[in-house]
């Protein structure tokens, strides 16, 4: 018996990366082949071999070019009695946010919520939190869907918010309180950034919140001042 499980995904703005597992979960040696498809139609395909009780791991990319939502599918083919483990599929929207500044505290205790939108985990590695002039050192955390993280440089930020989980970086940095850039980046990509001013709404320890992670970063109209202090 075959089965098939996603591990991980996470995307950069014109690809995702699929991570399987693939597992003989039978009592016999056999061969097996995993199709790839895109949008019902396949694309690619995998031969592999496995040893009873054994399992193999398997990284895919695919790359978007047409904005819309797009099918990806895994299907195992093998001599298996149980098929309902043998496909995985998963939607993704090209040119629609994923992992987005969701709520922000410029002024205080200084700290940067971001919201996992995807349907699937993100497996974060290089993420760095920056300013118009500075970026805290990378962190590493992994996002399930419709996750919440908060990063903070400031440990007083458990004193004010005790049942929050957050990560401390090192280098958070410092923003202004009348105009300034927050940005989330991978390495040198920016995955989301919001140039904000104080008529977006905040103040002290009084946090900004975006309204939709769907609409546009940077529309004053996205934002205002939290009317949930937690």
């Amino acid at each position: 018996e075959f089965l098939i499980r996603l591990s991980d995904a996470f995307d950069f703005k014109d690809s995702v990366r699929v991570f399987l597992i693939v597992k003989n979960d039978g009592t016999e040696n056999s061969n097996f082949k995993l199709g790839i498809y895109l949008n019902g139609t396949k694309v690619d395909e995998i031969e592999d071999f496995l040893m009873a009780e054994s399992t193999m791991s398997y990284t895919y990319t695919f790359r978007f070019s047409k904005e819309g939502t797009h099918e990806m599918g895994f299907k195992l083919d093998s001599l298996d009695c149980d098929t309902s483990n043998n496909s995985i599929f998963l939607h993704y929207t090209y040119q629609k946010p994923t992992l987005v500044i969701n709520e922000i505290n410029y002024k205080g205790t200084e700290w940067v919520e971001i919201y996992n939108v995807s349907e699937w985990n993100l497996n974060l590695t290089q993420l760095k939190v920056c300013d118009l002039s500075s970026c805290s050192k990378p962190i590493k955390r992994s996002l399930k869907p419709g996750e919440f993280l908060v990063i903070t440089g400031d440990t007083n930020f458990r004193n004010l918010f005790p049942d929050v989980d957050f990560i401390l970086a090192e280098r958070f940095p410092r923003f202004n309180d009348s105009k300034d850039g927050v940005l989330i980046k991978s390495g040198n990509f920016t995955i989301d950034s919001l140039y904000y001013t104080s008529k977006f709404g905040g103040g002290y320890n009084r946090s900004l919140e975006r309204v939709s992670p769907y609409l546009e970063t940077n529309e004053q109209t996205n934002w205002g001042t939290t009317q949930d202090p937690r």
